[in-house]
């Protein structure tokens, strides 16, 4: 029963598409340009359902169309529809330089979902005996695959590959970038995590986070003095019961603390260098 019933829709649909098309006399080749012209604009799902229709008449480039459609897709974020539009692409272009541009647009919808490591498996894919600009792209994108991936000196090659050898300046800030490690590794989250474990408060200020770590330091200090206080007035067993269920509970946040303090303080540092980087391959395209 389910079968026929959706036989029955496909038929309903196919023919009122059929009737629609006759009925506004619009072309396969008017569909595909209504379709451009509203890409152009950002209405991208309208654009994408114009070129759903055109596939469905079934009279145009169909890789072209998957490849716009993958568009499409990724600009409106559907970043898994957007890869498989990208693949049906690939199989469908019959040249290799459109078979090319269809794997740039597969490797940047994984990278922006950072599946890096998929990403540069359709990259290295490529031949290297691509046209200078084209090499020059698919080096980038491995450069982003190999940031993303903490591949840091792989990255710096990468990228110094994607500019060309006249841009000295910028080809140095790029390589300066990349060989400060201080700044892409520091500070150290475990470093800091044992610091606070040593020193209520002293993983915090290691990272930057002095009011974090004056507040742990201050909290944990406040609660050793109370337990000593109550151990002198009452006795060892009420100071010790008394504190110790806070003390560790704070003493612990403040180490966890710490640990987050630094990772989230080292991807500061980390994107500040992408971004500078990026800005330095892009003084080069002006």
């Amino acid at each position: 029963m389910n079968y026929c019933t959706n036989a029955l829709k496909a038929i309903y649909i196919a023919l009122f598409s059929c009737i629609a098309l006759v009925t506004y006399g619009q072309t396969t080749s008017e569909i595909v340009h209504f379709a451009n012209e509203q890409y152009k604009v950002g209405n991208y799902s309208t654009s994408l359902l114009e070129y759903q229709r055109a596939i469905f008449f079934g009279e145009a480039t169909t890789g072209e169309l998957f490849h716009q459609m993958g568009r499409c897709s990724f600009q409106l974020k559907k970043y898994d529809q957007a890869l498989e539009y990208f693949d049906r692409a690939y199989f469908a272009y019959d040249t290799e330089s459109l078979k090319t541009a269809s794997l740039f647009d597969k490797a940047k919808c994984n990278i922006v979902t950072k599946n890096y490591n998929i990403a540069l498996i359709d990259l290295f894919g490529l031949t290297d005996s691509l046209p200078e600009n084209t090499y020059r792209l698919k080096q980038f994108y491995i450069g982003l695959c190999y940031f993303g991936t903490d591949q840091f000196d792989e990255a710096k090659t990468s990228f110094m590959e994607a500019v060309n050898p006249s841009f000295v300046k910028q080809r140095q800030s790029i390589d300066q970038l990349l060989s400060n490690k201080r700044m892409l590794n520091h500070p150290n989250p475990k470093t800091a995590s044992t610091m606070s474990m040593c020193f209520p408060g002293l993983g915090q200020f290691y990272a930057g986070d002095y009011k974090n770590g004056l507040n742990s330091l201050i909290l944990t200090s406040a609660l050793i003095t109370l337990g000593i206080k109550i151990s002198i007035e009452q006795s060892y067993i009420d100071g010790i019961f008394t504190i110790l269920p806070w003390f560790q509970r704070y003493y612990q946040g403040g180490y966890m603390r710490a640990e987050k303090i630094a990772m989230e303080k080292r991807a500061e540092n980390r994107n500040e260098v992408y971004e500078k980087v990026l800005q330095e391959i892009v003084s080069t395209k002006n």
